[in-house]
């Protein structure tokens, strides 16, 4: 992970381990992330059957958990899905701020 902050290797290891837990890995395990003034801001693209489709409450929750330890606390900022180029499946960003 060259290139990334401290900061940046804990907030893409608690959010993965969220996503993974619902099941939902990132094609690329690389945000692409930016700085929005005061915030900086990760976003990743996930593919998902339609048939486990990811729910922000879900998110939400999880990230919730996973922030009880550390003083990093990544939140959700949003999650956007779109019909994906596959049948059957949905591409979602997810949108993570600190």
């Amino acid at each position: 992970m060259n290139g990334y902050t401290a900061e940046d290797v804990i907030v893409i290891g608690k959010v993965l381990a969220v996503l993974e837990e619902l099941h939902a890995l990132p094609q690329d395990l690389h945000p692409e992330i930016r700085d929005c003034g005061p915030h900086r801001l990760y976003e990743w693209s996930v593919l998902s059957r339609d048939d486990t489709a990811l729910q922000e409450l879900e998110v939400r929750a999880y990230l919730s958990i996973i922030n009880t330890v550390g003083r990093i606390k990544p939140q959700l900022y949003s999650i956007e899905d779109y019909d994906a180029e596959l049948p059957n499946f949905t591409r979602y960003y997810i949108t993570i701020y600190i």
